[in-house]
């Protein structure tokens, strides 16, 4: 029976062939010859005696008693290591919302000494006074970055409540970024209730600190009167200051007021010349606002190929509005030569993004077969899904499509008809009379108010009906009485005339004169 060998004849070479159990052989690692190889002698060269035997050659026994050793030479902390150890455990503790205690728990201190022996684990009363020194630079800019990976999920699952309270305890220390942001929180809502007076003071306490964000926010708030009044002045001046430190959104801002008149006189030349300043340093809103210029000919000379070109540029950086217009460009051959199926992939690219108009022009390039095949049913689910948000431009096209489509003429006749009620329509067309009531149950209020006024403008006007043919009643019965009472008097004088003609006839002629 042969004896089977074990792991250490792997790291040597038999110097002669044969079956002898105990071979000639040499180390591969230092060319160590054995004449006579004996595997307890072989693993102890290994082990000991070989300088360039990796670990795994060695013994499990070896590594330990290795490894320990040089731990133990390695294991030395200097001071200022310590220090620093002792600090960032603190600022962990603090950024993590644990307890002080914690370091003085048995089981922590016994898994730092596993961990490193050398190092001291400090106690509660340490960590409190590291934090506490150390808590004004945290509060400046730690927190705000924290509450900024808060905010967007980054590093972290996303807490929008969490990072407003963190900008709120930065915003007390002083913290710019944070006072900004803050704003930023009232202003949209987040992690707070929306509160947009709170936001234009943070706006306002940020701008006078100079922080050039908050100058541009504010000048917003004063145009459009968000959390003070509307002060369209004002709003001119804080752009105007925003843009000569080389803000971009606030030199796009600019160039609006001066095409819209709003704070300055009206000026479009210098519009589109602001417009092609803050373009040329890669603004994309400018891009597609000069663009827009180009093909209107607002401040310049029209040109439809240059607009494309700009669209085209805006339109490569993402900007869904200039997606939209770009489509159009294709669709109606605007600057380049017609193409239906360049428009319809604009349109879907834009729509992919949530814009509503390039939704809508999707939806009637599904409907006339426009750069793609034509598909009634996918133009209607477009349609639906904008009449749901509210989009009720498409409605007609919506009904329209529903009549024409076979497998729902039949309900919507019967339903016309009143043979059937909705909910035994097919789930298509009831979903369109359902949405048909959200849409028009907004207009609820002013239909009943005109009802209200109808009515009563009727009410009235057959009351004052009536009292005029009463009156006109009265006035005939009352005539009618008068003739009556006249007829009997002349009458009476005619019986009178009569009969004293009959006694003596020559006093007739008297009377009668």
């Amino acid at each position: 029976m042969v004896r089977r060998k074990g792991p250490v004849w792997e790291h040597y070479n038999s110097v002669n062939s044969g079956n002898d159990p105990h071979p000639h052989v040499r180390c591969k690692y230092c060319s160590k010859d054995f004449q006579r190889a004996v595997p307890e002698r072989m693993q102890a060269h290994l082990d000991k005696k070989c300088p360039k035997a990796p670990n795994n050659a060695k013994s499990k026994f070896s590594q330990q008693n290795t490894s320990s050793i040089i731990d133990n030479l390695n294991d030395r902390i200097s001071e200022e290591e310590q220090k620093s150890l002792e600090t960032l455990l603190s600022k962990a503790l603090n950024s993590a919302e644990v307890s002080s205690s914690f370091v003085d728990n048995p089981l922590v201190i016994q898994f730092f000494q596993r961990l490193r022996p050398s190092f001291k684990l400090p106690n509660r009363e340490v960590v409190n006074i590291i934090q506490t020194d150390d808590n004004d630079q945290l509060k400046s800019s730690d927190i705000h970055h924290l509450a900024y990976c808060y905010r967007y999920g980054i590093g972290t699952e996303k807490n929008e409540f969490k990072a407003f309270e963190l900008y709120k305890k930065a915003t007390d220390r002083g913290h710019v970024d944070s006072i900004y942001n803050l704003g930023e929180c009232y202003y949209n809502g987040t992690g707070v209730e929306k509160n947009e007076s709170k936001a234009f003071e943070l706006y306002k306490d940020a701008a006078e600190k100079g922080y050039i964000k908050s100058i541009h926010q504010l000048g917003n708030c004063y145009q459009h009167g968000v959390g003070t009044e509307k002060n369209e002045i004002k709003a001119f001046e804080l752009y105007k200051k925003a843009a000569e430190k080389d803000h971009l959104n606030s030199l796009h801002d600019l160039g609006y007021c001066y095409q819209h008149e709003i704070g300055i006189k009206k000026d479009e030349p210098k519009a589109f010349k602001i417009y092609k300043e803050a373009a040329q340093k890669g603004f994309v809103k400018s891009i597609h606002q000069l663009g827009y210029c180009y093909q209107y000919g607002i401040g310049t000379e029209k040109n439809e190929f240059k607009a494309f070109e700009l669209y085209k540029e805006a339109a490569g950086k993402g900007d869904v509005d200039s997606m939209y217009l770009l489509g159009n460009c294709y669709r109606n051959g605007t600057g380049t030569e017609k193409n239906e199926f360049k428009a319809f992939e604009l349109y879907k690219a834009a729509a992919e993004k949530g814009d509503v108009g390039s939704k809508f022009k999707l939806g009637e390039c599904y409907y006339n077969g426009m750069g793609v095949e034509k598909n009634k049913v996918k133009a209607f689910e477009l349609y639906k899904e904008l009449i749901e948000n509210g989009y009720i431009g498409c409605y007609g096209r919506t009904t329209e499509l529903l009549k024409k489509n076979a497998n729902n003429a039949t309900c919507y006749l019967s339903y016309v008809v009143g043979r059937k009620s909705p909910n035994k329509t097919s789930p298509l067309f009831s979903q369109i009379l359902t949405q048909k009531f959200l849409i028009h149950r907004r207009y609820l209020p002013y239909f009943l108010f005109y009802s209200l006024f109808l009515y009563f403008y009727f009410y009235y006007l057959l009351l004052y009906n009536s009292i005029i043919i009463n009156a006109y009643v009265i006035s005939f019965d009352r005539i009618t009485a008068a003739n009556t009472d006249i007829s009997n008097e002349i009458n009476q004088k005619v019986s009178y005339i009569l009969t004293s003609s009959s006694s003596s006839p020559h006093t007739l002629i008297p009377s009668l004169h």
